[in-house]
């Protein structure tokens, strides 16, 4: 009896140490000083962001709007001085002053303009002398007047009555002296009338050319 249970003891103890030592031997090994290495997968550091260079831009180039053409000239002559006739027209007025249309025909053979003022003056004597001051201008429209052969042109001339300036010096007046627009020969028209001698006196006056 005591021998059985002498054997049943053993038998347990022997159970109890194989049970220890196979506990013993599950647990990790440790490296010396350093903590178990961790299973998670290793991030790579993402790349160094360094500056966004974006491709050249192409500049815009904006259109530049045309400029104004200048205005297609007709490729007609001036009226020389050569090919026209001067004249005078109907005398209109009162007050002192008696107004004409001084007329320009072109007796040419083929077309021409004529724009802007006449140079007008009187002249006296024999000799076609310039007597007091040329004819001022008054400020009016002066449209490019193109004349065929035989077509006219005028331009209104005032005429001040002489008698009306007390320091006048008043002159006979053979007649006047004409430049058309852009010439520097002249025309005559005769016609008989008073002018002023002194030049400070102005007794003419001239608008520009429109159509007859």
């Amino acid at each position: 009896m005591h021998k059985v249970l002498l054997l049943t003891a053993s038998v347990a103890l022997a159970g109890l140490t194989a049970a220890c030592g196979s506990s013993a031997s599950s647990a990790p090994s440790t490296s010396s000083g350093g903590a178990p290495a961790s299973g998670a997968p290793a991030t790579s550091a993402p790349p160094a962001s360094g500056p966004t260079t974006s491709p050249a831009s192409t500049p815009t180039v904006s259109s530049v709007p045309p400029t104004s053409a200048t205005p297609a000239t007709t490729g007609v002559a001036v009226c020389a001085s050569a090919n026209l006739a001067a004249s005078l027209g109907q005398s209109d007025g009162t007050a002192g002053t008696i107004y004409y249309p001084l007329v320009l025909t072109n007796r040419g053979p083929g077309t021409c303009t004529i724009q802007g003022y006449p140079g007008v003056s009187f002249v006296t004597g024999t000799s076609g002398q310039q007597l007091g001051a040329p004819g001022r201008r008054e400020t009016g429209p002066a449209p490019v007047v193109t004349l065929g052969a035989g077509q006219s042109a005028s331009a209104t001339l005032g005429i001040v009555e002489a008698g009306n300036f007390p320091n006048c010096q008043i002159t006979p007046a053979a007649g006047l002296r004409v430049y058309p627009p852009d010439n520097t020969a002249a025309l005559y028209i005769p016609h008989t009338d008073q002018g002023c001698a002194n030049t400070s006196v102005v007794t003419l006056t001239i608008r520009p050319f429109a159509s007859s």
